[in-house]
């Protein structure tokens, strides 16, 4: 179990997009973890967590910072398999993470407050990759 915010925080993000309903055939790779994309021949999600550099608004030492960060979605489909399914996929995503949902570990309330960003296709080898990057924000 997570005790520290920083573990908190990773643990409570893999967690919801865990709980995420995807297609069927499409698998989930994380963080660290062994996956092996070449025995999946729908497509997968690989979830990755982008911290940022915390800010203290406050002047005074000792206060807990605000902790934002991006939770990256990259759905992943084999070339020349159309991009239908796949756009599908980041739609339940998006939908999953969209601008306003709560997610509380604990006394820790991690919070997205703007609309996950879709990004453009991107050939990598023979997969074809749509990132979705999903900001998020802790105040303590």
């Amino acid at each position: 179990m997570a005790t520290h915010i920083e573990a908190v925080i990773v643990d409570a993000l893999l967690s919801e997009a865990a709980s995420v309903s995807l297609p069927t055939g499409f698998e989930q790779a994380w963080p660290n973890t062994a996956f092996d994309p070449l025995d999946n021949s729908t497509g997968y999600v690989r979830f990755s967590i982008l911290k940022n550099t915390p800010t203290n608004p406050r002047i005074r030492f000792g206060d807990e910072p605000i902790r934002r960060g991006i939770l990256q979605a990259s759905v992943f489909v084999p070339e020349n398999r159309g991009i239908v399914s796949a756009s599908e996929t980041v739609g339940i995503i998006r939908d999953a993470f969209a601008r306003g949902t709560k997610i509380t570990s604990g006394s820790v309330t991690i919070r997205i407050d703007d609309e996950p960003d879709v990004g453009p296709d991107i050939q990598n080898g023979a997969w074809v990759q749509i990132p979705v990057s999903i900001p998020y924000i802790v105040y303590p």
